[in-house]
């Protein structure tokens, strides 16, 4: 049985929660707003409630990897999508 380093040990782990973590960004891409709790309003004290700032009255916020993923997602779909261009030298 092979002994590994402590380093590779804890670079496995550092790993594995990584991309335990792009795993479920992907899966659930967006989280309910802290600051409002998931209700798309602040109550004031006095008044009708407003809404949150902070997730533009949605309730929900995109995931911290969410937009560096979908620009990925986008040029690897572009790049899929254009036809293979032969060029020819006239």
């Amino acid at each position: 049985m092979p002994s590994h380093s402590p380093a590779f040990t804890a670079l496995t782990i550092l790993l594995l929660i990584t991309v335990g973590y792009l795993l479920s960004v992907w899966w659930r891409p967006f989280k309910t707003c802290r600051r409002c709790h998931g209700m798309g309003r602040i109550q004031r004290r006095i008044g009708r409630p407003k809404p949150c700032r902070r997730c533009h009255g949605h309730g929900i916020r995109p995931r911290a990897f969410r937009r560096p993923a979908k620009t990925a997602r986008r040029l690897l779909d572009d790049a899929r999508s254009e036809p293979h261009r032969q060029d020819t030298h006239v």
